[in-house]
């Protein structure tokens, strides 16, 4: 049988990345592009919700909700969601104070 799953084969550890101001979260490949397929991740510092972005001060890609504080958020895109050109970083923003732990995973194009 054939199967319509997309298999992520990247994963990215995120420690401590202060999103107060635009941070970094994936930088793919020389040459590749980024495709989200999901995570699981907490926020902790502030409550607010957390933007996941397309390259810096690009589109929003998702957007977590502000009950992340404190609490472990799984959330999945069905059928990914890709950059929009090579070389490009998935960026976070948040609030004052908030610190992003956690794994995104996806594939690079």
């Amino acid at each position: 049988t054939v199967s319509d799953s997309i298999i992520p084969d990247t994963f990215v550890s995120i420690s401590a990345l202060a999103i107060a101001t635009e941070a970094t979260l994936w930088t793919p490949a020389n040459g590749k592009k980024w495709q989200l397929l999901g995570g699981l991740l907490s926020s902790t510092g502030a409550a607010g919700n957390v933007v996941l972005k397309d390259g810096v001060s690009g589109p929003i890609v998702f957007t977590l909700p502000s009950n992340l504080l404190g609490t472990v958020f799984q959330f999945s895109i069905p059928g990914g969601k890709t950059s929009t050109s090579i070389n490009t970083p998935l960026r976070a923003l948040g609030t004052t104070l908030q610190v992003l732990n956690g794994t995104i995973w996806g594939r690079e194009l």
